[in-house]
């Protein structure tokens, strides 16, 4: 084929190829929506306009949820040329002040094959509460800690407050706030929310909000932010108890630390591993607070896979005998299982 005629195939082509190329193209004009001021549990509903300027059908597809806000895709695919709708609803929960939040769609533009869509506007408080949060940093075993809240509506209003829903280790009481409880920033009716941690909450990050509610028509509920943190008693390091492999044709050692917390000192009084074969020694490092373990293991500990526990014996009341797990897998033993 000389170059002439090749050059006509690849023109005759040409038009397959286009078509073949078609692609969808997502256009939103006003990809941002002020909601202006609204008040903490108001809901704002927006309805984008997504236009497909492309020349192939252009799917929207939801990305991922957040919390307070939701996204409603219209009929999708949209045909080329035609136009389609997103709405975005948020449900007015977020601290007072300014507020942006975002929700994003997928789409097949090869182009933005992810679309943002922004609602901003000031978000106004209208039921106060001071301080509006709670933190608690404690220890297990140690004395609740309660931190109050006063609660009273911007405009003097009366209401009640109706309960409070919180984590199942956070107690909640509620009453009319006393004459010195009272906050001189608010006027009508105030209460008095008390969140108590409890004594035996679960060890790690205290998370989620306290929500106040109330039959204050304006806003129905108060967002108490909860954080901080609850530490064990007691703390084994590694924490895992996982030791690996141990031979112990020689006896194996593996050393271990204990840490205590807590306002009062613990003191280590005994150690002992329920498998047969081993031993624990004891070396105080900050009496009543730190201690060092060595865990031997002889050869008359049984070949093959271990499952035992670390048994702590302390002088608190609180906690005068705690297990940790161990795990081993041991090799070089006398001892078959």
């Amino acid at each position: 084929m000389n170059r002439t005629a090749f050059a006509m195939v690849v023109l005759a082509l040409l038009p397959g190829l286009a078509a073949g190329a078609a692609t969808p193209k997502a256009t939103v004009a006003s990809p941002r929506f002020e909601f202006g001021t609204i008040g903490q549990g108001d809901e704002v509903r927006h309805s984008f306009v997504v236009k497909n300027d492309g020349d192939a059908p252009l799917t929207l597809t939801k990305v991922r949820e957040f919390p307070h806000l939701r996204v409603e895709i219209g009929p999708s695919p949209i045909a080329a040329g035609r136009s389609g709708k997103v709405d975005v609803v948020f449900d007015g929960q977020a601290a007072a002040g300014a507020t942006v939040v975002e929700a994003f769609v997928g789409s097949n533009d090869p182009a933005q094959s992810t679309l943002t869509f922004v609602l901003a506007g000031t978000v106004e408080a209208r039921l106060g509460a001071k301080p509006g949060y709670a933190r608690w940093n404690t220890v297990q075993g140690e004395k609740e800690a309660t931190i109050a809240q006063t609660v009273w509506a911007a405009d003097g209003s009366s209401f009640r407050v109706l309960g409070v829903d919180a984590p199942p280790y956070v107690h909640t009481s509620v009453r009319e706030a006393r004459p010195e409880e009272r906050s001189p920033n608010g006027k009508g009716p105030q209460w008095r929310v008390e969140l108590t941690i409890d004594s035996w909450a679960p060890v790690g990050a205290i998370t989620g909000p306290a929500v106040v509610r109330t039959d204050y028509a304006k806003q129905r509920e108060v967002l108490i932010p909860l954080s901080g943190f609850v530490r064990p008693i007691v703390l084994v390091e590694p924490p895992s108890g996982q030791l690996g492999a141990l031979n112990v044709a020689g006896t194996a050692k593996v050393n271990l630390r204990v840490r205590f917390f807590g306002t009062t000192p613990v003191h280590l009084t005994g150690a002992e591993v329920n498998v047969a074969g081993t031993s624990v020694t004891i070396a105080p490092i900050e009496a009543g607070r730190l201690y060092g373990l060595t865990l031997q293991f002889s050869p008359a500990v049984a070949a093959g896979p271990l499952a035992g526990k670390l048994i702590l014996k302390t002088d608190s009341p609180k906690l005068p005998v705690y297990e940790f797990p161990l795990t081993a897998s041991i090799e070089g033993s006398k001892v078959s299982r």
